[in-house]
Order: C-alpha cells, then sequence, then structure tokens
C-alpha cells in the first residue's frame, strides 16, 4: 500500500513556519530602534521565511511517500537530494504514534519508529493510515 502526506499536514507546517518567522521578524523589529542595522536581518529572515514557506516545503511534502510492502517500510522523501529508507519490520525496535491537541483536531497522527542508528520520523498522516501501519508491522 502507497500513500502520501495529506493537504493538511503541509498546510500544519507551513503555519508552524510561518509562526516562527513572524516570532524572529518581531523581535528583530523590536532592535529596530536601537540601530536601522537590524532591519537588514529582518528582510533577510522574511525571504528566507518566504522560500521555505511557498516553495521548499509544498515540494518536500509533494515528494514525500510511504510505502508499505510484505516484509518493510519504504519512505521516499526530498526537494533537491532524493532519499529512500528501507526499514524491515524485524529491524524495528520501538513504534510510536502520538498527536498533540492541534494534530488531534486535524484528526492526524504522527509516528516514529525507533531504527539501528536513531528515529525515523514520520510527518503527520490520516489516522486510518497510521492504523495501516501499525497493523502492517505488528502482524508480521
Amino acid at each position: 500500500m502507497t500513500f502520501t502526506l495529506p493537504k493538511k499536514t503541509r498546510i500544519l507546517w507551513q503555519l508552524r513556519i510561518f509562526v516562527v518567522v513572524a516570532v524572529l521578524c518581531v523581535a528583530l523589529v523590536v532592535f529596530c530602534r536601537f540601530s536601522l542595522w537590524i532591519f537588514l536581518p529582518t528582510l533577510i529572515v522574511v525571504a528566507i521565511g518566504s522560500v521555505f514557506i511557498f516553495y521548499y516545503i509544498p515540494l518536500y511534502f509533494k515528494n514525500y511517500t510511504i510505502f508499505i510492502g510484505d516484509g518493510c517500510i519504504c519512505i521516499n522523501k526530498g526537494v533537491f537530494i532524493k532519499t529512500m529508507c528501507m526499514v524491515p519490520y524485524c529491524r524495528l525496535a520501538v513504534v510510536k504514534s502520538f498527536a498533540t491537541p492541534i494534530i488531534s483536531a486535524l484528526k492526524l497522527k504522527a509516528v516514529m519508529l525507533k531504527v539501528a542508528r536513531g528515529w525515523l520520523f514520520i510527518p503527520e498522516i490520516d489516522c486510518k493510515n497510521v492504523e495501516t501501519l501499525l497493523k502492517a508491522i505488528y502482524d508480521e
């Protein structure tokens, strides 16, 4: 079974990046009253944040696919550098699914997989896809 990330996930991450950029810009603007040279970093932060919000995040989540196979899970991701992570179910040590209050309101869940070298994070996906993923892992 192959699925991609829902549109709600992209919007959620764009909103998160927007809040971080806005807080950073407000902090820089407060310091602008001491020196006008701080206005230049504010413009740079706005430019970089805009590129992330309107270009990078939509492309990243469009290219993110998850394939649940018989013996493994494959995750394809990336914008400029495409990577594929293939994890056999027998190599998984811990599988966590979690949801914050905002994610729960959107009926999404995030998944973290503990593999040999570290954690593999799957951004927010639909709850029914999480159940399918967990069922495939635990039935194996």
